[in-house]
């Protein structure tokens, strides 16, 4: 089964390119145009009819229950899917005609269920960026927190991690990841239910060690919860049910 799948994905049609692709340079802004999307075995829209703008050095939130939208929407920004209706742009330049590539590169993520590799801690972090130097590496780790996981490890950042190494709780996965998305100085980061499966003082933990690093960083912060109280942090919070923006509920 595993290798059909891997025959599935290896044969799939590679991403489109612009033939001639609009340079980018360094994002300052990103922009949703009257969006609209379906899954193809879906009978409603996901998103529909969506707009809004993000500036530079802004923090916003976008809110609401399971099913709203929200990740469909931050998979958009990333170029995972493509609009029916609609123009997604960066710097004023329509999403189609740059270079995804570029684009990604100024992108960072943290998600709910953190992922790491088999391998060394370095190896994590060298993921996002190939050529980053030990240096780096370890003052990334330190400012993300991850004192108690480098106390632990007999090699330092050269330590496995996982299977046949040493073990991470949620709350180290985390970190690490945030490690990871910092160690490539992104220009806009996305956290899609950064504590979703943490528990509430681990979570406080990772969202304060979150926003404090995006302060320093000024780092443009796109955060997607369910969490008002979590939201409320952020400069905007844009209200979301079924695929559309909604007034802002009673308090």
């Amino acid at each position: 089964a595993s290798m059909d799948n891997f025959s599935t994905l290896m044969n799939a049609k590679s991403e489109e390119k612009p033939v001639n692709p609009k340079t980018m340079g360094a994002i300052q802004n990103l922009r949703f145009s009257n969006i609209s999307f379906k899954h193809q075995t879906a009978k409603s829209h996901a998103i529909k009819n969506i707009s809004f703008e993000v500036n530079s050095g802004e923090t916003v939130a976008f809110v609401g229950p399971s099913g709203s939208g929200k990740t469909t929407l931050v998979k958009m920004l990333v170029g995972l899917y493509q609009p029916e209706e609609g123009m997604i742009s960066y710097n004023d330049k329509n999403m189609k005609e740059i270079d995804l590539t570029e684009l990604r590169k100024q992108l960072g993520f943290v998600t709910q269920d953190a992922q790491l590799f088999s391998g060394t801690i370095k190896d994590n972090l060298l993921f996002v960026k190939p050529d980053a130097s030990d240096e780096e590496i370890n003052a990334v780790l330190q400012k993300s927190a991850c004192h108690n996981l480098l106390a632990r490890a007999e090699n330092g950042i050269n330590t496995t991690i996982g299977e046949g190494g040493i073990k991470v709780s949620g709350g180290e996965k985390q970190r690490v990841a945030i490690a990871r998305a910092f160690v490539g100085q992104p220009a806009v980061l996305f956290a899609d239910e950064p504590t979703g499966n943490l528990d509430q003082r681990t979570g406080e933990t990772v969202i304060n060690l979150l926003f404090r690093l995006n302060q320093e960083a000024g780092t443009t912060l796109v955060l997607v919860t369910h969490d008002v109280s979590l939201a409320s942090r952020c400069h905007r919070l844009l209200y979301m049910e079924a695929g559309r923006f909604v007034p802002a509920p009673p308090p």
